[in-house]
C-alpha cells in the first residue's frame, strides 16, 4: 500500500511538470518561440516545432499513464483487502452453519435411540390392542354376548361403593389368555 501511495504520489508531481511545460510551451509556441518551457525556466529546446510537439506528446501519454497506474494500484489492494474481507466473512457464516449442522446431527442421533423405543413401545400397545379385538370379536362369533352394564348415576341416586359386587345383570367379559 505505501509503495502505490508513494508512486501515485510521484506520478502526480509528473504530471504537475508535464502539464505545465506544455501549456507553457504552447504559450511559447504561439508567439513563435520554440523550446519547452515548465515553471517559467527552459528545459530543452528542440531544433524543430515538430520535435517539440513530439517530446511533450510523449511527456503527456507517460504522465497519464503513470497517474491511471498509480491510481489502479491504490485501487486493486483496496479491492483486494475488500474481498479477502468478504471471503472471511463467508467462511466464517460457513463455519457457523455447519457447526450448527453437526450440532442438529449430533442430536438426531442421540434422539434416534430414544424415538426407536417410543415406537417399539406404541407398537407393542398397538399390538396388544388388536390382540384384544380380535379375542372380542371371536367370543362375539362364538356367541358370547358380551354386555357391560354401566350403574346410572344422578341425581337422587347413590353411587356404587368400590367393594360392591357386580349386579347380576352385569355380564363377564372372558379372561384373556396370555
Amino acid at each position: 500500500m505505501i509503495f502505490a501511495s508513494i508512486f501515485t504520489l510521484l506520478a502526480a508531481v509528473w504530471a504537475t511538470f508535464v502539464t505545465s511545460a506544455v501549456l507553457q510551451s504552447a504559450a511559447g509556441a504561439v508567439n513563435g518561440a520554440i523550446g519547452i518551457v515548465a515553471f517559467d525556466r527552459p528545459i530543452y529546446m528542440p531544433a524543430t516545432m515538430e520535435d517539440e510537439i513530439l517530446i511533450l506528446s510523449v511527456a503527456s501519454a507517460s504522465a497519464a499513464l503513470a497517474l491511471v497506474t498509480g491510481v489502479y494500484m491504490i485501487r486493486g489492494r483496496r479491492l483486494e483487502r475488500r474481498m479477502a474481507a468478504e471471503l472471511d466473512d463467508r467462511m466464517a457464516t460457513r463455519i457457523q452453519r455447519d457447526a450448527g449442522d453437526s450440532a442438529v446431527s449430533r442430536l438426531l442421533e442421540s434422539r434416534v435411540d430414544e424415538l426407536q423405543t417410543s415406537v417399539d413401545t406404541l407398537t407393542a400397545q398397538r399390538d396388544a390392542i388388536y390382540d384384544e379385538i380380535r379375542e372380542l370379536r371371536a367370543a362375539r362369533e362364538a356367541g358370547q354376548v358380551n354386555v357391560i352394564a354401566i350403574p346410572e348415576v344422578g341425581p337422587g341416586s347413590e353411587e356404587p361403593a368400590d367393594d360392591e359386587a357386580p349386579s347380576a345383570d352385569v355380564a363377564q367379559l372372558p379372561e384373556r389368555a396370555g
